[in-house]
């Protein structure tokens, strides 16, 4: 099965739960927006990427910043699926980049536990109204220790 299938179930199992019982910490989870960033800062501490034709994410585990880069003049979003997981349970979220390829690099920071796995994927977005992902648009996945 393809990882982006996997993410897609895990996305829609996770959608249904938060529905029951949010947790304060999966608050702040689900579709958020990254900012405008000061690219300066991106490479100040080791990360990994990954990428398709029409974008890229980044995840620094120090301070767990995420970054999102738009590489395509489409006008569609770009976004980074992900999902997290460590021993008291699992997270899943987007964090989309609406300000188009001229704008660059844009990041949100997000707080994992140590030690726990991240997963993602970049995909582009057919609708944020809608929270619609193209799903066969997204890279072949990343992930690493938060």
């Amino acid at each position: 099965m393809r990882a982006s299938r996997v993410v897609a179930s895990v996305l829609t199992g996770a959608a249904l739960v938060l529905g029951v019982a949010a947790s304060p910490a999966s608050a702040a989870d689900g579709w958020q927006a990254t900012a405008d960033a000061d690219d300066s800062t991106f490479g100040q501490h080791p990360y990994e990427c990954d990428d398709f034709a029409g974008g890229e994410a980044c995840f620094q585990p120090y301070g767990e910043w995420v970054w999102v880069r738009d590489l395509s003049a489409d006008n569609l979003p770009v976004a980074m699926v992900w999902s997290y997981s460590d021993d008291f349970g699992s997270r899943q979220g987007v964090a989309y980049d609406t300000l188009g390829k001229a704008r660059g690099w844009t990041n949100l920071n997000k707080s994992f536990e140590e030690y726990g796995s991240l997963f993602w994927q970049v995909c582009s977005v057919t609708s944020v109204a809608k929270k619609q992902i193209n799903w066969n648009s997204c890279s072949d996945g990343q992930s690493s220790i938060t």
